[in-house]
């Protein structure tokens, strides 16, 4: 039996007059709904929210413009999937598009979602926006509920004159959990070099992940370990040397909640049966103990 399809939503109807319709068509539409009834009014503004990413992502610039005045007037809410598309665009557009953006009421260090940083961390992949987003007031260093941050990305997978940039402007803040990032890196070598650099700008070595109280609230529950811990997980033996030779506690238990419940790097390394010719050196940095 074929379904009885009702009329279409709100949503439907504007993303269809979107892709099909003038600008001012879509503008004499969006206005009418916005100044209907509450409820209808309210399902306009909300459609119009999720359908910002639309416009950017089909390029429709003018519309953008065209709709800000009336967006602004009657109080629609940007999100952040509409801010990160449009950090994906050429640098010409995509500023063109955050300016819109900013001024319907986004802060440029606002977070994309709980665990999404700021449109910084949407931006790395171009110098030149990271550049002007750093002009605009965007900070590396602003979070989300879970410690992560533009810098952040930027460590874990971005290439070391844009890590370079940050840090210049990041000052003395020490969140991000910068160096676990620097162990995710796909090159070792790379980790070694990045957590390196980072330590020359006095970033923590040996923190448990999450202890500030908004990542706290989070992930207390889970098992929580130092970079040193996850280097060893990871089997990444060049990196936990790094590490241990920068002053990482090869015995730093994993934590949930405050309680060291382990295991420790030491513990993982062995684990691994990391081989008699590696221990030579790990034991010159106590990460294995001699005779293990």
């Amino acid at each position: 039996m074929n379904a009885i399809l009702g009329p279409p939503t709100l949503y439907h109807v504007l993303f269809e007059s979107i892709q099909f319709d003038s600008p001012e068509e879509v503008v004499q539409r969006v206005i009418y709904n916005l100044r209907g009834p509450a409820e209808q009014a309210k399902k306009a503004r909300r459609a119009l929210s999720y359908l910002l990413s639309t416009i950017i992502l089909l390029g429709k610039l003018d519309l953008l413009k065209a709709l800000s005045d009336p967006m602004l007037q009657y109080g629609v809410p940007v999100i952040g999937t509409a801010v990160k598309e449009a950090a994906t665009l050429p640098f010409e557009k995509a500023t063109f598009c955050l300016k819109v953006l900013f001024t319907l009421g986004w802060d440029v260090n606002q977070a994309l979602s709980n665990t999404q940083p700021p449109v910084l961390s949407a931006a790395l992949h171009d110098a030149s926006l990271t550049h002007w987003l750093l002009e605009m007031g965007a900070d590396p260093n602003a979070t989300t509920d879970i410690d992560c941050t533009p810098l952040s990305i930027a460590v874990s997978r971005f290439d070391f004159q844009i890590v370079h940039l940050l840090l210049e402007h990041a000052h003395q803040s020490r969140n991000g959990h910068l160096v676990y990032y620097a162990t995710q890196r796909t090159d070792p070598d790379e980790s070694v070099t990045m957590i390196r650099l980072l330590h020359l700008y006095d970033k923590p070595i040996d923190e448990i992940l999450y202890q500030d109280p908004k990542s706290y609230r989070l992930r207390a529950p889970f098992l929580r370990g130092t970079p040193l811990y996850y280097a060893c997980v990871k089997d990444r033996m060049s990196v936990a040397l790094a590490l241990v030779e920068l002053g990482a506690d090869p015995d730093k238990a994993c934590q949930r909640y405050n309680e060291s419940v382990g295991p420790t790097p030491r513990q993982v390394a062995a684990n691994l049966g990391w081989t008699l010719f590696e221990r030579k050196a790990l034991r010159f940095l106590n990460l294995l103990t001699v005779g293990q």
